[in-house]
């Protein structure tokens, strides 16, 4: 088997997003209705850009689905949840955008090396003034 630089080698180095994923199964049967998967979107509008992990009816709502991978407990990490939060909620306002069709809810699945799966599920329209505001000031500053 061949080696990677710090002597881990290649198959143990890909168990890890093996594991992510075999956890992830159950969350992906939820999943229906794909309509695009590492989708690069953008925004005149807001001038700013992203590829969005998947957009797929997720329990049967248009959903713009990210998916996460951590070290600790997610739910443990409030702030930075709410950083995906707004991360998704941009995704669902370049959609929109981009095909004039709204997206119901925002997904975030997040993959846990404690062996936990956290999912978040929430509305995008209560992160959007807050998310356009931290636009506004972005712009602002450059």
């Amino acid at each position: 088997m061949r080696t990677l630089k710090n002597k881990e080698s290649v198959g143990d180095f890909l168990d890890i997003p093996k594991n992510h994923f075999e956890k992830l199964k159950p969350y992906l049967h939820k999943m229906n209705n794909i309509r695009g998967i590492e989708l690069p979107l953008y925004s005149d509008e807001l001038k700013i850009a992203g590829t969005c992990d998947c957009i797929a009816e997720y329990n049967g709502n248009l959903s713009i689905i990210d998916f996460k991978t951590s070290r600790s407990r997610l739910v443990e990490h409030y702030d930075k949840v709410q950083k995906y939060f707004m991360q998704a909620t941009a995704y669902s306002l370049m959609w929109k955008e981009r095909t004039g069709i709204e997206i119901d809810q925002i997904v975030i699945i997040g993959s846990e090396e404690t062996g936990d799966i956290s999912e978040f599920i929430k509305i995008p329209l209560d992160f959007k003034d807050k998310l356009i505001d931290t636009i506004e000031k972005f712009h602002n500053l450059s």
